[in-house]
């Protein structure tokens, strides 16, 4: 399957996304093992859901819309903090696996680095709404 970048109508710099590949140690006897899986790093200004109306800053992944890229994030107390960015002041980062999301492979997607999101807050259900900038080539 083929997944290629799309232009957003209304990406903001407040919400990004980078893609990032597997990570890789060595263990205490020489060999090397999965350090960490691949993953999408959203990374979202501090004070946006805070401008939202929202008390807690922790986000759980509701659901992945595969057909629409779009990610959808329940705000809750039983959500993941994010991780603050050093050298990046605003900014707080929501790792999430690439397994959590989908069977497609890291290979399957075009470069996303720091890339542009669209979003939307629907405040009355308590969920944030990332549209992904990439698409289905083969459509």
């Amino acid at each position: 399957m083929l997944i290629v970048p799309r232009k957003l109508k209304r990406p903001s710099e407040r919400v990004k996304v980078t893609l990032s590949p597997a990570n890789y140690t060595n263990n205490d006897k020489g060999e090397i093992v999965l350090k960490n899986s691949p993953r999408l790093r959203v990374m979202i200004d501090k004070g946006l859901l805070e401008e939202q109306g929202f008390i807690c800053d922790r986000l759980e992944l509701a659901r992945f819309d595969e057909a629409r890229f779009l990610m959808v994030f329940k705000v809750t107390d039983k959500g993941t903090r994010a991780t603050p960015i050093k050298n990046r002041s605003g900014k707080s980062d929501y790792s999430v696996p690439l397994s959590k999301l989908t069977k497609l492979k890291f290979e399957d997607f075009p470069e996303l680095k720091k890339a542009p999101c669209a979003y939307r807050v629907i405040a009355a259900r308590e969920l944030f709404i990332v549209a992904l900038p990439v698409e289905r080539g083969d459509v």
